[in-house]
């Protein structure tokens, strides 16, 4: 199988038009796979036959027997990473565009495909920019040096595994994207897999129940509501934060900014910007009444850990609330438009190779109006 090269930026990768006017052509649809073919004919309609079955896609390795070890893997900076150095990759069922726990001789990091890179690179770095724990990310684009190397070495891989082309690969399909990132390995729970004991270690513990208001506040400034039930009116997702007990920190992964746009849904956005703000009052104005929204948290973690959260608990979370809202407060709509102008910056000249539009990768997800907009929610009372 060949390496994939980024294209001559004077031969166009797609070929269908956008739904956007006047909008550079766009991917198209990639075509189905061809389906593996029949032993035998039926012999009459609806009669069951027997195919021939499909690789197991679980794990890719030359070694037959190797499983990556979630216990024994030991994190590598995604800024090193040697491609020819890889072990085996393991793909996780979870994330619709891949993901890959991948091993090397020194090391384990994620390698995940993704379609929405501008709204997920701007959200990363606006996470950095508060300090809100998430795992160290690296944004390998097609057009990029790193990106033969990495194909070259993930094909082998994919060629030694997938010998019959007509079967889809889920590594074959993740090549095909324009963005792929790597992400620093977390060694850490989900709050599902918890033992009660870690539970209690975890959620009992002043430090991180405060990181845990100040992850709060952050999901609520840029509506990232897959996480935790407060202000949205949903059950929550407890496998988007991993909590590692021997040394008390945690893992926002998956987070995105979720901007509801004040020009075209302004009755959506101020329901949204009310909630928020009336949570924040009661925060900041150290109200005796816990708040419902933080005590659905509280229902939510109990759920999960069968850990019960107690008056003292509810405190530390009141107060990395409190401390994340007068950071959000603070944040100009110049920094804001500084640090999207910067994600634009390292990803144009893939877009021009790829012939994208911004919208392609999600960038219109990031809407400045929005987030300033709902700075003014957490401004303190």
């Amino acid at each position: 199988m060949s390496v994939l090269i980024p294209p001559s930026p004077t031969t166009p990768m797609f070929s269908n038009r956008g739904s956007y006017p006047n909008s550079p052509r766009i991917n198209a649809p990639t075509p189905p796979p061809v389906p593996a073919k029949l032993t035998k004919r039926p012999s009459k309609k609806w009669a069951p036959v027997e195919i021939e079955s499909a690789p197991d896609f679980s794990h890719y390795s030359f070694d037959p027997e190797w499983r990556f070890d979630h216990e024994a893997a030991q994190p590598l900076n995604v800024d090193q990473i040697d491609w020819t150095s890889i072990v085996g990759l393991a793909c996780s069922e979870e994330g619709s565009d891949g993901v890959f726990f991948v091993e090397t001789k020194n090391g384990s990091f994620v390698l995940k495909g993704s379609t929405t890179i501008g709204a997920d690179l701007f959200t990363y770095k606006l996470a950095v920019r508060f300090g809100i724990p998430e795992p160290k990310m690296k944004v390998i684009s097609y057009a990029s040096n790193e990106w033969p190397k990495m194909a070259n070495e993930l094909q082998k891989f994919e060629s030694h595994l997938n010998s019959d082309s007509a079967v889809a690969s889920p590594l074959g399909k993740c090549l095909q994207k324009t963005f792929l990132c790597a992400m620093e390995l977390s060694s850490g729970k989900d709050m599902e897999n918890l033992e009660i004991e870690e539970a209690e270690k975890i959620f009992k513990n002043p430090k991180m129940l405060k990181e845990l208001g100040r992850l709060i506040a952050f999901d609520m400034f840029i509506n990232n509501w897959d996480r935790l039930p407060c202000v949205w009116d949903n059950e929550g997702n407890p496998k988007n934060i991993l909590f590692n007990v021997s040394d008390a920190s945690m893992d926002a992964i998956d987070t995105s900014v979720t901007s509801i746009s004040p020009d075209q849904f302004l009755e959506n956005f101020q329901n949204y910007f009310h909630r928020v703000q009336s949570l924040m009052s009661s925060v900041y104005s150290h109200a005796e009444n816990i708040p419902s929204e933080i005590l659905k948290l509280g229902d939510f973690i109990h759920q999960y850990t069968q850990c019960q959260l107690d008056s003292s608990d509810f405190e530390h979370l009141r107060e990395g609330l409190e401390e994340a809202g007068k950071q959000i407060a603070s944040i100009t709509e110049k920094e804001l438009e500084a640090m999207k102008e910067e994600v634009w910056n390292e990803v144009k000249d893939t877009l021009e190779v790829a012939q994208f539009t911004p919208e392609c990768i999600g960038f219109n997800r990031v809407n400045i109006q929005f987030l300033t907009e709902m700075t003014k929610a957490f401004q303190p009372l």
